[in-house]
C-alpha cells in the first residue's frame, strides 16, 4: 500500500491531524508485518482475528487495529472508484427522447456526458430521470459540433418514422430522414470510438435497400467498420413485445469489432399479462361505451391476446404478447393497445406501456400531459435489448 498516498487521504478525506494520520500508516505496517501479507482486502479482518500476536494484544490495541482495516479498506474503495471514474467509457447521444438507449449505457456503468433532444415534453421526462447536467434542449441542426464535447460512444435513435411500415416510408425525402446527415455530421467531428444506431427493422429495406446503402457508406467513409442485426424485444430482451428494430454499431477500431459480438436470443419467460396490474384502474382507462364497442365484443373472443385498432380495423397480438407500442398512441386514442382484465376491457396505461419497454420501476413518468407520455414511450426502445448490445460493446472496448 502506498503510505505517502493513504496518508494525505486520512488528512483530506478524514480531516484527521497530522499525527492522528501517522499512527494509522504505522499501525497499517504492523498489520502487514504481523500477517506477512501483501495487501490488505475483504479477508484481512477475518485473518487477523485468528492471528495469535492479536489474540494477545490489549483490548485498546484490537480496537485500533481493527479500525486501521476498516480506514484501509475504504482507502482502498476510493482508489477502485477513482480508477474507474478514470476508465469509464463515455457517452453521448443523439435524439435522446426520455433516455431509453442511454438508461441501457448507465445500467452498463457508462458515463453520459452530452445528450441532446428536441421536443420539450421529452426533455422533461430525461431531465427527471438523468438531471440537467449534460442534456441539451434544441434542434441538432443548430448545434456547432465545436460545442460537443469528445466521448467514446455515439448513440442515435434517429427519428424512424420516414422509414417505419406505418408511416408514409418518405425516407431522405422526410425532413426526419434527413436527420441521419446529421448525425454523421456529429461522427465526423467527434470521431467516437463506436457509434450506436437502432432504427425500425424496415430501415434494411427501405426504397429497395437504398436508404441503408447511403447509411452504411456513409459511416464507410467516416471510416468505421459496420455489424448489424435486426432482433425483436420478444426474443432478445424477455419482453413480451412484438418490436423489431434494427441495431447498427459501427467501430473506429477493427480490434474492437473483432471483440464484439451481438448478443444471442434468449427464453422468453412472462407474458404481457404478468406486467399488467391486477387492480382496477382509473375509469378513464375503461372502454365501455366505444363507439365501436359491438364490433369489439364480436372479434375480442380470447382473453389472453393484446388488442388494437390500426387503420384497417381491430387487431389483436399473438398470445400473450403486446403489439408494438407506437409514437401515435400518444396522438390518437385507438392506438394504445387494450385488453380484458377483470373489470372490463380496458387501455394499458403509461406504466404498463413502460414496463412493456423494459423500464424499471423507478423511471419516472410525468402525471401531466398523458398524452405526451404514451408518445414517449412509444418512441423510445427496449432497454434490456439496448442493454445487452451495450454490454458487449462495453466488454469489447475494455
Amino acid at each position: 500500500m502506498d503510505s505517502t498516498r493513504l496518508l494525505e487521504w486520512l488528512m483530506t478525506e478524514k480531516k484527521m491531524s497530522i499525527r492522528s494520520a501517522k499512527d494509522v500508516v504505522s499501525r497499517c505496517g504492523r498489520i502487514y508485518r504481523m500477517l506477512d501479507i501483501g495487501a490488505i482486502d475483504d479477508d484481512t479482518m477475518d485473518t487477523l482475528q485468528n492471528n495469535e500476536e492479536f489474540k494477545a494484544s490489549s483490548m485498546f490495541i484490537k480496537s485500533q487495529l481493527k479500525r486501521t482495516v476498516t480506514l484501509c479498506l475504504e482507502f482502498i474503495n476510493s482508489i477502485e472508484k477513482d480508477l474507474r471514474m478514470q476508465t469509464q467509457i463515455t457517452v453521448g447521444s443523439m435524439f435522446a427522447g426520455i433516455g431509453g438507449i442511454c438508461l441501457a449505457f448507465k445500467q452498463n456503468d457508462c458515463k453520459l456526458i452530452w445528450a441532446n433532444e428536441i421536443d420539450k415534453h421529452a426533455c422533461k421526462t430525461y431531465r427527471l430521470n438523468f438531471g440537467d447536467e449534460y442534456l441539451v434542449e434544441g434542434d441538432i441542426q443548430k448545434i456547432d459540433t465545436k460545442d460537443i464535447p469528445k466521448f467514446d460512444v455515439l448513440t442515435a435513435g434517429f427519428p424512424c418514422q420516414a422509414f417505419s411500415s406505418v408511416g408514409l416510408l418518405e425516407g431522405f425525402n422526410d425532413p426526419r430522414g434527413n436527420l441521419f446527415f446529421e448525425t454523421a455530421r456529429v461522427i465526423n467531428a467527434v470521431k467516437p470510438k463506436v457509434v450506436f444506431l437502432e432504427n425500425v427493422a424496415n430501415l434494411a429495406k427501405h426504397d429497395e435497400g437504398k436508404t441503408f446503402d447511403v447509411i452504411l457508406n456513409t459511416l464507410e467513409s467516416l471510416g468505421y467498420y459496420i455489424v448489424y442485426k435486426i432482433m425483436n424485444a420478444k426474443e432478445y430482451g424477455n419482453i413480451p413485445q412484438q418490436r423489431n428494430r434494427i441495431y447498427i454499431v459501427a467501430f473506429k477500431y477493427k480490434k474492437h469489432l473483432n471483440k464484439f459480438k451481438f448478443p444471442d436470443a434468449i427464453p422468453l419467460t412472462q407474458t404481457a399479462f404478468d406486467l399488467f396490474d391486477k387492480d382496477k384502474q382509473d375509469d378513464k382507462y375503461y372502454m365501455d361505451g366505444h363507439r365501436m364497442w359491438e364490433r369489439m365484443m364480436e372479434y375480442m373472443d380470447d382473453r389472453k391476446r393484446v388488442y388494437r385498432f390500426t387503420d384497417w380495423g381491430l387487431s389483436r397480438g399473438m398470445e400473450g404478447i403486446c403489439p408494438t407500442l407506437l409514437a401515435a398512441m400518444g396522438s390518437r386514442f385507438e392506438r394504445i393497445p387494450f385488453f380484458y382484465d377483470d373489470y372490463s376491457v380496458r387501455l394499458m396505461t403509461p406504466r404498463e406501456c413502460a414496463r412493456l419497454q423494459g423500464f424499471p420501476e423507478n423511471f419516472i413518468l410525468p402525471k401531466e400531459n398523458e398524452k405526451q407520455v404514451y408518445k414517449q414511450i412509444g418512441n423510445s426502445v427496449c432497454v434490456p435489448v439496448v442493454y445487452r448490445i451495450a454490454k458487449n460493446i462495453v466488454e469489447a472496448l475494455s
